[in-house]
């Protein structure tokens, strides 16, 4: 009897979910099916998809959800029959930037129905910041401009590409491990420079670029102050119309640049006037100028003399420093 009674209820549930064969001609396999999908994670071009279909009947087949974006199948699962609502979650990476279409293909019983969500997905380029441009003179060294990237990018993009160029030179890569880098210019170009800075970021295979540019000033330098330091190997010239070459030291930038440096001498000779003498650049470093002065011999009150001089420094035209009593013009002596 016992054995009766377990036959009969479990054929009691068997046909409380199914229906006949003449019903379910008329009852669709699927009814509804609604979704839903996340947007906090899109910019990693993730989303979290939920939704529930609502079948006709139970079955022993299989309910299907294949997931695509464009061509590409993102995900695929079966669920069973047993219960006329089935939930349905999938966690997915969708195949790139822009408006992306999520097809959603449900499969039941011979049936098929799709739906399509559309979703935005922009991804987030890293940040950068840049600190103070900070300048270092040394006489033999030259000049050195530094500055401090910072780099900030978004929880699961990888950076992959960090570069820098200076007047529109060419790149100088950086290393990509950690957030903060150090950008160093060594001997840059009398005047603004410009520093070009480009930083990409990859997730999921897909990059994203971001770039920054800057600028920094830089002075020429030449201490007229300090003739015995600024004038080699001594700051005092000799008038018998041989060049007398000086080493000019200093900061004067790119020798490539096109600038036009100049040094020129005043005198004033007793009974003669004013005597000046422009140099002649015969050699053009960044930290030191090779320069060649010609001095008539000069005659004060028409009397071979000693006499004082003023110096000036130009660059494109325009003075920069001067100095009176900078050097002494010696009088020639065969």
């Amino acid at each position: 009897m016992k054995k009766f009674i377990f036959l009969s209820i479990a054929l009691f549930l068997f046909q409380a979910c199914t229906l006949p064969d003449a019903d379910i001609e008329e009852t669709p396999a699927i009814v509804a099916a609604q979704w839903n999908a996340s947007t906090d994670q899109l910019f990693r071009m993730e989303t979290h998809v939920t939704g529930t279909i609502q079948i006709g009947y139970t079955s022993p087949m299989k309910v299907s959800v294949a997931f695509h974006d464009g061509d590409m199948l993102l995900s695929q699962a079966s669920y069973d029959a047993t219960a006329l609502s089935i939930p349905v979650e999938a966690d997915l990476v969708l195949n790139g930037a822009g408006e992306r279409h999520l097809s959603i293909t449900v499969q039941y019983a011979g049936e098929e129905m799709r739906q399509t969500l559309v979703l935005p997905v922009e991804l987030r380029a890293p940040q950068l910041m840049l600190d103070s441009w900070t300048t270092d003179f040394d006489p033999e060294d030259g000049m050195l401009a530094t500055n401090t990237l910072h780099i900030t990018a978004e929880a699961g993009y990888a950076v992959d590409r960090i570069r820098y160029s200076v007047d529109r030179g060419p790149w100088v890569d950086l290393p990509v491990e950690g957030a903060d880098h150090t950008l160093a210019i060594r001997n840059p170009d009398i005047g603004e420079t410009t520093v070009d800075i480009e930083v990409a970021a990859r997730v999921h295979g897909q990059q994203v670029t971001t770039r920054l540019s800057d600028s920094f000033v830089v002075d020429p330098i030449f201490d007229c102050n300090n003739p015995p330091q600024a004038m080699l190997p001594e700051n005092d010239l000799v008038s018998n119309m041989n060049e007398e070459r000086r080493i000019m030291k200093g900061y004067f930038g790119n020798p490539n640049g096109g600038h036009v440096v100049s040094f020129v001498i005043t005198a004033n000779v007793p009974g003669d006037g004013i005597y000046q003498s422009v140099s002649n650049i015969l050699d053009y470093g960044p930290t030191a100028i090779t320069a060649g002065f010609y001095v008539s011999p000069l005659r004060c009150d028409n009397e071979p003399c000693n006499l004082p001089y003023r110096l000036e420094f130009f660059l494109d035209g325009v003075m920069q420093c001067s100095r009176d009593n900078f050097g002494v013009i010696y009088r020639y002596t065969a």
